[in-house]
């Protein structure tokens, strides 16, 4: 049964912490059995080597809280930003200093909420993360794809160690845009080689059902008008399809919606979520996991009316 959930982001102070738990409290009431937290990894290692153990204090008390609150929290360990000295150190160019990095930083998040961790995300943005780091013009004959295609390596093999360190642990691996649609209906990455995407997909083949694949469509700009509700449903049904040809041995899961400041416009968009799951399901693919928006965005009325009377007070 395909569970839907939440996201936050490890709270800065003790005030936040609770306003926040207070949020979650609501949406557990109303069916909500997952959050996903996301970590910023600058901030829990502002050093090689050495955690910061405020924010790993804050960590443990947040997860816990959830935990206690009947949600099953999940790591997200690294969204838009990369620490300095990580960068400073030649980031993804250099595999052996990338994975020594990683490990550390994988190994103190997961030890700090061993007792209710329910997950792992490595990379929220995986492409949208190096294109930004390599400053890289995507286009077949810019010398630099070299690089690009390097890094892309690196994070699939940040996404193996992962996988090693946190078994038995649920790793999802995001593709940060269609990766399988034709290249005209993805003008957000529209450059992007397909080599790059087949990297992460035939990581994950090759691991043979060791991650769910993460599909994410919630940035693409087709997507900016509330009134797209129904190309985004589309979008999503259809890459969901192919993902699930390529990697059947893999859990699917669906990766956020489209971020917006109007209920109705997030209303529309879970709908929708709800609906490409129905169609899903009707097509016989099975999705695991839907993670419908941030606790800010997504209030208990709105999860509560969106979820199937099946789920809604679903505690398994």
């Amino acid at each position: 049964m395909t569970r839907f959930a939440t996201r936050a982001t490890l709270p800065p102070t003790h005030d936040t912490r609770e306003r926040q738990l207070a949020d979650l409290a609501r949406l557990a009431s109303v069916g909500c059995r997952d959050v996903r937290i996301r970590i910023p990894w600058e901030d829990f290692v502002p050093r090689p080597g050495h955690v910061d153990e405020a924010a790993r204090e804050r960590l443990s008390e947040f997860a816990g809280g959830a935990a206690s609150l009947g949600l099953r929290p999940h790591a997200s360990l690294c969204g838009r930003r990369l620490p300095g000295w990580f960068i400073d150190e030649r980031a993804f160019s250099d595999e052996r200093r990338a994975d020594r990095h990683w490990s550390f930083f994988v190994d103190e998040v997961v030890a700090s909420i061993s007792d209710c961790v329910g997950g792992v995300i490595p990379f929220e943005n995986p492409f949208g993360l190096l294109t930004r780091l390599e400053e890289v013009a995507l286009n077949p004959d810019n010398p630099d794809m070299r690089r690009f295609f390097g890094a892309v390596g690196c994070v699939a093999l940040l996404h193996r160690r992962t996988a090693t360190l946190c078994e038995p642990l649920r790793v999802t691996c995001v593709l940060d845009r269609p990766a399988l649609l034709p290249v005209s209906q993805t003008p957000v990455f529209a450059a992007l080689p397909i080599e790059a995407a087949r990297a992460l997909i035939d990581m994950m083949r090759d691991t043979d059902g060791t991650f769910t694949a993460g599909i994410d469509v919630s940035a693409h700009p087709l997507l900016a008008s509330r009134n797209e509700s129904a190309r985004w449903a589309d979008l999503t049904f259809r890459e969901a399809l192919n993902v699930a040809g390529e990697l059947p041995s893999c859990r699917i899961s669906v990766i956020g919606i489209p971020d917006h400041d109007e209920p109705d416009a997030v209303a529309d968009f879970a709908q929708a979520a709800v609906g490409v799951v129905s169609a899903l399901d009707e097509a016989g693919v099975e999705v695991d996991m839907v993670w419908l928006g941030d606790h800010v965005r997504m209030p208990s009325e709105l999860f509560g009316s969106i979820l199937p009377p099946s789920t809604a007070h679903d505690d398994n």
